[in-house]
């Protein structure tokens, strides 16, 4: 199992915002180098003073991640793929959408 809670917030040109959110998910150990990781995560953004503040994301994520170690190397490849379900502000009269990432982390 693997969860994290997080926090960030941002003053970009005089707006205020915030993001916070919370991911967990399920690993099955391929072998001792390899993973498969399939999980969830809620995110909500929120502008200060802005009308319907807090807007929500629903997330399915799913990683596959390889760490290999030798001596003095240690590499570690990441990749994820996440299923966005966003909240439309109510201000713009929009829908909620949808929409797809793929993420690569390498470190070396």
């Amino acid at each position: 199992m693997t969860a994290d809670v997080n926090h960030r917030w941002l003053n970009l040109n005089g707006w205020q915002s915030a993001i916070s959110g919370f991911r967990a998910g399920a690993t099955y150990f391929v072998t001792g180098t390899k993973q498969l990781t399939a999980g969830y995560a809620w995110f909500g953004a929120h502008t200060y003073g802005a009308p319907n503040t807090i807007l929500a994301e629903n997330r399915l994520w799913q990683q596959y991640l390889v760490n290999h170690q030798t001596k003095k190397i240690s590499h570690f490849s990441r990749l994820r793929l996440e299923q966005r379900f966003h909240e439309a502000p109510a201000v713009t009269n929009k829908k909620n959408y949808y929409s797809t990432r793929l993420r690569y982390m390498h470190s070396l």
